[in-house]
């Protein structure tokens, strides 16, 4: 029962969220949660259906020729090659300790 719950849950929200151009993840984190999903699964669930949005809405707009290739190509290998330093800079060989928390800060708005 609660796979069913689960499924209508999460199409209903991916559903909405994709169509406004948002991830669903930071909401059906806390509700696979309260539907006593472990918190692992339920944020490698979350992520993956993000990530299978984002292709499926990439694609869509490469066919309506809506993706400024010469913007996109540059940001596309830059963040790849940035992703090391992004959610664990203390566990890379490659960042300081330090680096993550003052790079993070660095895209918060201020009051």
């Amino acid at each position: 029962m609660i796979e069913i719950l689960a499924g209508l849950v999460t199409f209903g929200a991916t559903t909405v969220l994709t169509v406004a151009g948002v991830g669903a993840a930071f909401i059906l984190i806390p509700l696979y949660m309260a539907m006593g999903i472990e918190l692992q699964t339920a944020m490698s669930t979350a992520l993956l259906l993000n990530g299978i949005a984002m292709i499926l809405a990439s694609v869509t707009f490469a066919r309506e020729k809506l993706i400024l290739w010469r913007l996109a190509i540059p940001l596309v290998v830059v963040a790849t090659a940035l992703s090391p330093w992004g959610p664990t800079p203390a566990s890379s060989s490659l960042a300081p300790a330090s680096c993550g928390s003052s790079f993070s800060s660095s895209f918060l708005p201020l009051p």
